[in-house]
Parts: C-alpha cells; structure tokens; sequence
C-alpha cells in the first residue's frame, strides 16, 4: 500500500469513528449550548489533544502498548466509568438550575480542555480502537516522517471534527433557540453518561 493509500484509508476510517456519537459529542453539544463558542472550542481542542496521545503512543510505542493493554483495559474502566459518573452529576446539578438559563460564568483557566482531554484520554475503546486500527494498517517499517504525519492526521482531523462542532453549536442564535431545551438536554446528556458509565463499572464486576 502507498503512503497516500495508507494515510487515504486512515483518514476515512478515523472519520467514521469521530462522527460516531458517543461520550464527546455529548459533551461537545453541552460546552456549547452552556458556554458558548470559546469554551467548546476549548474543550475541542482537549478531545484533539487526547487522540494526539492515543495516536503518538501506538505510533511509537506499540510494542509497549501490546503489553499494557491487557491491564490498562482491565482498571482504566474504573476511573473511566467514575469520570463520567461525576459528569452525570454535573448535568444534573446544571439542569436544576432555572429554566432558560445560560451558565456564562467563567469557566476556570483550563477547565473545558481537562474535561475533554479526561474524557478522552480515559476512554478505553479508544485505546483499542487506535491499538486495532495502526496495528493493522501502519507497517513497521514506516520511515519517521510518515508516523508523525499519521499523528498529524489524527491530531488535524478530530481537531477540525470538534471545532466545527463547537463553532456550529456555540453560535448565539442557536443557544437562543435551545434555551427552552435546556433542561431537557442536560437531563439526556446525564443519562448517556450515566448508562455508560454504569455500563464500564459493571464490566469490572
């Protein structure tokens, strides 16, 4: 396969696995309807960061990987499974607050990139999903420039995924629109992260 094929391929592949729903999009659409474009731009920018790791481990480090992963996999769901149990909680707490309200309080310096980077970077599937997908494709003999352009690639492409989103989400007219939807959202979003959650605790047992 050539390098163009190689990066063609793994760039459809990722493509497809970012625009999957999961734990970040559900907290990508909160940052933005909660605290706008700056923050979910942020947190954007937190989720990118964290496929950068993933992909920067498997790219240079697979053999180490290969051995890790069999444990990492085992307590990784624990704190995973707790992490997104305390973001349930948070979209709780905020879907108390009064009806139509916006959270425009200052974030802490940082925070909304944490909470992407964390949520992220403690997702298990994710680390098998890089461990199965440039184990299977990259050959080991792939020259230096070629491994960082596919964490580039990696880095580049989740980075545009999670900025449009925060930029489209994070509109004002469209945080006007859902401000009646608000509550219900949060309530949503909370029961995503709860079920799975629940789901990565249960697997522990």
């Amino acid at each position: 396969m050539s390098l163009a094929s190689l990066f063609l391929t793994l760039a459809l592949v990722h493509l497809a696995a970012l625009v999957a729903p999961g734990p970040d999009f559900a907290l990508m659409l909160r940052s933005s309807l909660n605290q706008g474009r700056a923050q979910a731009l942020q947190m954007a920018l937190g989720l990118a960061s964290a496929i950068m790791v993933h992909s920067l481990v498997v790219v240079f480090a697979f053999a180490l990987l290969a051995k890790v992963l069999p444990g990492l996999l085992h307590w990784l769901p624990l704190v995973a499974g707790c992490w997104l149990l305390y973001l349930a909680a948070q979209c709780l707490k905020s879907a108390r607050a009064p009806q139509g309200a916006i959270d425009t309080q200052s974030a802490p310096a940082g925070g909304a990139w944490l909470a992407g980077f964390a949520t992220n970077i403690l997702n298990p599937k994710a680390y098998l999903y890089f461990f199965t997908l440039v184990g299977g494709l990259l050959p080991p003999a792939l020259p230096l420039a070629a491994k960082l352009g596919v964490v580039a690639l990696f880095f580049s492409l989740a980075l545009a995924w999670f900025g449009m989103l925060g930029w489209l989400l994070g509109a004002p007219w469209f945080r006007q629109k859902m401000l009646g939807w608000r509550r219900g959202m949060e309530g949503a979003t909370a029961l995503v992260f709860t079920a799975v959650g629940v789901l990565m605790l249960l697997r522990l047992a």
